[in-house]
């Protein structure tokens, strides 16, 4: 799978330019302290808004992963709300498929950051550099993701941004796949649930990660748990075949393609992995949000391969 982690990555009206270039602030920041309390001892990775660390919180001796607001948004409040309404959505949810928030805020310099627990393991999209996965793996990875999405869409949240670098692979105590979703960033608070500093985006304004959006994310439209059920297939399909349904260097062409045209079929294309595993992903993919699976809970339900089925996996969390 061929990643696209520069110009393909969300926000797709509104990415800043030379946003994914790391900032040298970022560099200049190692060997500081966040807070009076976060130690960053090495940059993980930056994006639009912010750059990560890998960091120890003093207090507990134990690692995190510091995110910091760029210096260039520091002084802008919509961008600083933004930032840290991340940290308050995962507080929200609180389920173990999402990182812990250690603490979040803005330390005595102004600085907006948050701390999470620091994971051990690899995203979904540098798994994929070795290759698609055998359908019983996408499988345990699949019945976690929808476990998680569940829980967020209980808790009024559209997440907006599925997609493989944003699902992590780890294991736990006894060597079992834990997966965990990330990224917050563009998550959505629906309704009469969402307080009033969580509409933050403009209206018409595509928020998303090209490949992953649905076609009503593309149309910027109304979303609903049906666009995160879209992107989750997106993401199974790519891990089958180790590439997306649609592929186009241009985004108008992608869009289109999205918008418009019926995805590859997983029937058609590993006809023996079975109708339980393919027609569900073939489903979760349709154009048309009423053709597919209702929630996250229906297509888990209708996810397995050769009589292998994933139960208890914290779907009440």
């Amino acid at each position: 799978m061929k990643k696209k982690r520069a110009a393909d990555d969300t926000q797709v009206d509104l990415v800043p330019s030379g946003a994914h270039t790391l900032p040298r602030e970022a560099n200049e920041r190692v060997g500081s302290v966040v807070a009076g309390r976060f130690r960053l001892d090495a940059v993980l990775g930056a994006g639009g808004m912010g750059a990560v660390f890998d960091g120890i919180d003093a207090e507990t001796g134990q690692r995190v992963a510091v995110k910091l607001l760029h210096d260039r948004f520091a002084a802008d409040d919509q961008h600083v709300t933004r930032f840290l309404h991340e940290a308050r959505v995962m507080q929200r949810i609180a389920h173990t498929g999402i990182p812990v928030i250690v603490a979040s805020g803005k330390d005595h310099l102004g600085r907006a950051y948050i701390a999470l627990e620091r994971l051990e393991g690899k995203d979904l999209s540098d798994v994929l550099e070795d290759g698609p996965l055998d359908a019983k793996e996408v499988v345990v990875i699949g019945h976690q993701l929808l476990a998680i999405l569940a829980a967020v869409h209980a808790h009024g949240v559209i997440h907006r941004d599925v997609k493989p670098e944003n699902i992590f692979i780890g294991t736990d105590a006894h060597d079992a796949t834990r997966v965990k979703l990330l990224d917050f960033g563009i998550a959505k608070i629906q309704g009469a649930r969402a307080p009033r500093d969580a509409v933050l985006t403009l209206e018409g304004v595509r928020l998303g990660t090209p490949h992953f959006m649905s076609p009503e994310q593309w149309r910027g439209e109304q979303l609903s748990e049906r666009s995160d059920v879209w992107a989750a297939g997106a993401v199974l399909f790519t891990a089958t075949m180790g590439y997306p349904p649609y592929d186009a260097e241009d985004l108008g062409v992608l869009s289109g393609q999205i918008t418009t045209t019926a995805a590859p079929s997983l029937a058609v294309l590993r006809p023996a992995i079975g109708p339980a595993f393919t027609d569900t992903i073939d489903r979760a993919l349709k154009n048309d949000p009423r053709a597919r699976y209702a929630n996250a809970r229906a297509m888990a339900a209708a996810l397995h391969e050769g009589g292998i089925r994933v139960d208890g996996l914290d779907w009440d969390e």
